[in-house]
């Protein structure tokens, strides 16, 4: 079964891979992490994050297409 800490360390692999710019704020050095121990989850969403990122531009492209033609 998922775990929460799970979930949110391949959300932040995901969308730090779909953001095409760099963080405004780095993170503080203190802060704790939602990766300890979930890593393999991060990388995880980081390897899927560039093709559902595809797959979005595709599906808003269609619905363009729909809207427009």
């Amino acid at each position: 079964m998922l775990t929460m800490d799970e979930v949110h360390a391949f959300v932040i692999g995901m969308f730090e891979t779909m953001a095409p710019w760099d963080a405004k704020e780095p993170m503080p050095y203190n802060y704790p992490s939602p990766l300890t121990g979930e890593y393999h989850y991060y990388r995880a969403g980081r390897a899927l994050g560039w093709p559902i990122a595809g797959l979005i531009v595709i599906g808003l492209l269609k619905l363009a297409k729909e809207v427009l033609l």
